[in-house]
């Protein structure tokens, strides 16, 4: 997995904890993805059939509904591998603080994702609304996207150009602060250093998730 030098240092030097071996194996399963070789775990009917009256998940995530980013193909994992939240941008609503608490206190997940990618429609059409560029066919709520991404916009505008892969790793960094700021079983677990965070950029020519920023126990 491509990953900045800071953030896999922290990995490799950070003591083998339920979130640091969550984060391992998601980054070994994205490179058997990106590379060609999945192995599609955790699919058969026996697992299916096991799985009926339990689940424990390694990580939650937020992702993008994008269509070509399903988090379980990513990351080559399987059914009850991971409890999944996905929205247009992955922004951060009431929906997604409730269902990341259920996740943190109901389920035990020990490490908490969220993941961006290039050519995000969703963050597109937020920087045309802002910049007055409409594209007549858009159905953006202003008030439900476009004011999320705001911030990420007006940070990388530079002279009135707006870079859209500047402004989707800034609002990337955005919603992974507005979780630990808003969700309270994760802002208490990465006070009490009991939960991880990590934020990743996904390629979708090389299929390969970049590592932005992590915090582990």
């Amino acid at each position: 997995m491509n990953c900045s030098d800071e953030a896999m240092r922290h990995v490799h030097h950070t003591p083998l904890t339920a979130a640091s071996a969550a984060l391992t194996s998601l980054i070994d399963g994205n490179e058997r993805f990106a590379n060609g070789n999945a192995t599609r775990p955790h699919q058969t009917a026996q697992w299916r059939r096991y799985l009926h009256d339990r689940q424990r998940p390694i990580a939650a995530v937020l992702g993008c509904s994008d269509s070509r980013v399903p988090t379980e193909i990513v990351f080559d994992v399987g059914l009850g591998d991971l409890f999944v939240m996905r929205t247009a941008g992955h922004i951060v609503d009431e929906s997604v603080l409730g269902s990341l608490s259920y996740a943190i206190d109901v389920l035990n997940v020990s490490l908490v994702v969220v993941v961006g990618h290039e050519n995000c429609g969703a963050i597109a059409a937020a920087v045309d609304e802002l910049t007055h560029v409409k594209d007549p066919n858009s159905h953006i709520s202003p008030n439900y996207l476009v004011n999320s991404v705001a911030p990420a916009i007006r940070a990388a505008s530079e002279g009135g150009h707006v870079n859209t892969g500047d402004v989707e790793r800034r609002h990337l960094t955005n919603m992974s602060a507005r979780l630990a700021a808003r969700c309270g079983p994760l802002r208490d677990g990465l006070t009490d250093q009991t939960l991880g965070l990590a934020t990743m950029h996904y390629d979708l020519r090389s299929g390969k998730a970049e590592l932005l920023s992590v915090i582990l126990p």
